[in-house]
């Protein structure tokens, strides 16, 4: 089953996060900032197959994550979320991770296209 890792700041979005990714049957590891993201992503790295990731984080912006994930060497793919989606202008190197970027408030529906186009069922 995959596992997904929501890092975002807000209680109300991990929680509805949380509770949606359940709901649908998936498991999932939750970080309200980057470092404890990225502690997450050193200890089970493995078992995770996406990262949900808010954009602007109190200690990190999601450019500066995506490039500290590719100077370690980890290509776990990302669901970018910001209340300016978009209007984000990604690399290429941060396009090698970051598969699809969806604007807040975005509809759950959508998030699970994403999603199962992603990681599958």
């Amino acid at each position: 089953m995959s596992k997904i890792l929501i890092v975002d700041d807000e209680d109300f979005i991990r929680d509805m996060m949380k509770d949606f990714l359940e709901f649908e049957g998936y498991e999932f590891f939750e970080a309200e900032n980057g470092e404890k993201a990225f502690k997450l992503i050193d200890e089970k790295g493995d078992e995770i197959s996406l990262i949900f990731l808010d954009y602007t984080l109190p200690d990190i912006k999601g450019n500066e994550f995506i490039k500290k994930m590719l100077e370690k060497g980890i290509k776990i793919p990302v669901i970018l979320t910001s209340g300016l989606a978009d209007n984000l202008v990604l690399s290429e190197d941060e396009r090698q991770v970051v598969k699809a970027t969806l604007s807040k408030p975005f509809n759950l529906d959508n998030f699970l296209k994403i999603l199962k186009d992603i990681v599958g069922s």
